[in-house]
């Protein structure tokens, strides 16, 4: 029950930052989202993640559907130090059975990818190292990777929201089809602009394939070009989930982008409206 309190305080107090954030943002920037343009400005907040303090990893095998071992792909499942102040515990990230790999990956992949289970199969480039490997009490949970040599040479980030709403909002806004308006209604920000905000950098590419999820790229100034998935599942009005892929590869590398990023979006878009 005293946890049930600390997270519902915590939740309020996120509620409010980003109630006050997001106004210092739009008095100075105007109607502007900035995305992600390396893992400083998305998890630069946490520290990073240690593993045997704040994560390890057990080595497994993937199976695909039809219950063959993927024995070229190397696999881990990721266990986390628990959110919750004075608990050591490592909470781990699956359930006792292991889901398939629903995926069908290339041929031309096979060796140089692998797979780790934390909230369902991650696809990342094989050898990377883990930056962040974190649950919060707030709801939001992210898993984040650089290359051998350097998020300069590469960086991945998968995050999810799924308990404080101005976090799922403020995610969610410019880029889930709705998710303006339910930032507005829930933040009650008098002075936001009523239209979605002008991303920044500008995608070059953005596609909406339904009302709950949409794939994008762009090239930050800092960083290698960027593609990235979000998507999102709703209560009527309300965003009850919302889930990204961030992948900065470089170029040789696309085909992997492209396939790490469209494979996630193909495995949790369910466009699913539910009513609680």
């Amino acid at each position: 029950m005293a946890n049930v309190r600390v997270r519902a305080m915590v939740c309020f107090a996120m509620l409010f930052m980003a109630m006050f954030v997001s106004s210092l943002a739009v008095a100075k920037d105007g109607n502007v989202k900035q995305l992600p343009q390396g893992l400083d400005s998305r998890h630069g907040n946490q520290p990073t993640s240690l593993e045997g303090k704040d994560f390890r990893l057990h080595r497994t095998h993937a199976m695909d559907a039809s219950g063959r071992v993927i024995d070229d792909v190397p696999a881990w499942l990721v266990d986390v130090r628990d959110a919750y102040p004075g608990n050591d515990k490592f909470d781990p990230m699956y359930d006792t059975k292991i889901p398939a790999f629903e995926g069908a990956i290339p041929n031309v992949l096979h060796g140089k990818i692998a797979l780790y289970y934390f909230y369902g199969w991650k696809i990342v480039p094989k050898d990377w190292q883990i930056r962040y490997a974190f649950i919060s009490v707030d709801g939001s949970d992210g898993f984040s990777l650089v290359a051998p040599a350097g998020e300069q040479q590469g960086w991945m980030d998968f995050s999810w929201f799924n308990a404080c709403v101005g976090c799922m909002d403020e995610e969610a806004d410019g880029l889930i089809l709705g998710a303006h308006q339910a930032y507005k209604d829930d933040m009650q920000i008098d002075d936001m602009p009523s239209g979605e905000p002008r991303l920044l950098p500008r995608p070059w590419m953005l596609v909406r394939p339904d009302k709950c999820s949409v794939l994008f790229a762009y090239r930050p100034k800092e960083s290698l070009p960027v593609e990235a998935a979000m998507v999102a599942v709703w209560s009527e009005r309300n965003l009850i989930f919302v889930g990204s892929v961030y992948a900065a590869l470089p170029s040789a590398q696309k085909s992997l982008a492209d396939f790490i990023v469209r494979q996630y979006r193909k495995d949790r878009s369910r466009c699913v409206h539910q009513r609680l």
